[in-house]
């Protein structure tokens, strides 16, 4: 019997480390397929990105992609209809409409408290929407955009006013529609005496807007839309004042100043910006002048003519 090799039975240590080896082995295979799984999952979801991001404006089937939010819509007894109405007749007169003219955009309005959604016939044109952003709509500006469940990436798009000032639609100036109101030009440019006559007041601003930002805004919407008869070199704004919620803007000439009036109501970093004489002003002529929507209106319907000096 002393020959015989003496066989060692295995304790329950052994049997642990069994247990244990064979316990990490299945760990260690689940790790590598949840890993190996969430890799591929990363992969289509990029796949699927990759492929929306590139057919997000043309597929027509979709409602996501031919709807559009509309906010800020606080009109009392506002109707589905009179936003559709108007929203159909801004794009048209504005050319963002694709294909037909004479074919309304906009199918489908659905109206909610302050605000409603807006369902096109294409994508085409709900991409074109976008622009109706910042529109003047029964004294509040609308807030346009993309619902939460668009499929597609937020591409930057211009804004109603951007828009409208790039066409410079204006008419010549021999045409019989009626004047914007203008004071003479007989008087001394930057002449002292005149500045009383040259400033205008700016209420509703705020710490946020710079002088040199006003300055820029003010001068390129009196030239854009051809309402300043100076050289395209200088600018009809010579300086600003700015106190947090107001502001005191000199402008260049008489004509200038009484011009800048038709712009009360312009919107400007998410703010209506309020254009009047300053309290001290005073005269014994009497001009009446439009409010911005009223401007607007006017001159993307090719109706504004300026006098010259």
């Amino acid at each position: 019997m002393s020959g015989n090799p003496r066989i060692k039975k295995k304790s329950y240590d052994d049997n642990s480390n069994d247990r244990y080896s064979r316990s990490d082995s299945r760990d260690n295979k689940s790790r590598s397929y949840k890993r190996s799984n969430s890799r591929e999952k990363r992969s289509n979801k990029r796949s699927r990105s990759r492929s929306r991001d590139k057919n997000y404006n043309n597929d027509d089937s979709k409602l996501e992609c031919r709807e559009l939010f509309v906010g800020n819509v606080i009109a009392k007894n506002c109707t589905e209809e009179q936003v559709k109405q108007f929203l159909n007749q801004s794009m048209r007169e504005a050319g963002l409409i694709v294909g037909d003219p004479n074919i309304d955009p906009i199918i489908k309005c659905r109206l909610n408290t302050k605000f409603c959604f807006i369902e096109f016939n294409n994508s085409a044109n709900c991409n074109n929407g976008m622009i109706l952003n910042g529109i003047p709509f029964m004294g509040a500006l609308l807030r346009v955009g993309r619902p939460e469940r668009f499929p597609g990436p937020h591409l930057p798009t211009k804004t109603w006013q951007e828009h409208m000032l790039s066409r410079q639609t204006l008419i010549p100036n021999n045409s019989s529609v009626p004047s914007m109101p203008l004071i003479p030009s007989n008087t001394l440019i930057l002449d002292p005496n005149t500045r009383h006559y040259r400033e205008i007041f700016i209420g509703n601003t705020n710490d946020e807007m710079t002088t040199q930002a006003l300055s820029e805004f003010l001068s390129n919407l009196l030239i854009n839309m051809c309402l300043t008869n100076i050289n395209n070199n200088e600018n009809p704004i010579v300086s600003i004042r700015h106190n947090g919620k107001f502001s005191f803007v000199e402008c260049r000439t008489l004509e200038d100043a009484a011009n800048l009036l038709n712009f009360n109501g312009v919107p400007f970093l998410n703010h209506s910006l309020r254009l009047n004489r300053p309290s001290k002003f005073e005269s014994n002529n009497s001009y009446t002048f439009y409010n911005w929507e009223e401007l607007l209106a006017t001159w993307q319907n090719g109706q504004l003519k300026v006098q010259t000096a």
